[in-house]
């Protein structure tokens, strides 16, 4: 392998895992969410006066003017299982950031090595 190569492989790769974290905390986000939402539709408030009152969304973590309360039988599990793969995902993407501060230097070190000559 040419010293240019395994200087960008060692540039580019904390890049493309924190860039590969983002869509797989997104993807399973939104997978998670989305489940969410099959097992229970939401509900609209009905008042008798208009309010302008949001109440907080604890599935999409949002307010919003719809009160969704899943029952803990029917997510306790899905809840569990997506907090413990985003605490994975969180702990990746601290690894990735702290791997761009020790790439770029060994990256630079790696292009600028001079090869020794072979006797």
């Amino acid at each position: 392998m040419k010293k240019h190569n395994k200087a960008a492989i060692i540039f580019l790769s904390p890049f493309v895992l924190l860039f590969i974290i983002f869509v797989l905390y997104a993807v399973i986000n939104f997978a998670t969410a989305a489940s969410y939402s099959s097992i229970q539709s939401p509900q609209p408030i009905i008042s008798e006066e208009p309010s302008s009152d949001l109440v907080f969304n604890e599935v999409t973590s949002t307010f919003d003017t719809f009160n969704v309360t899943p029952t803990v039988s029917d997510t306790s599990l899905r809840g569990t299982v997506s907090s413990i793969i985003n605490i994975v995902l969180s702990f990746l993407g601290i690894i990735a950031l702290l791997g761009i501060f020790v790439s770029i230097p060994l990256g630079i070190f790696v292009l600028i090595k001079e090869d020794k000559p072979k006797a």
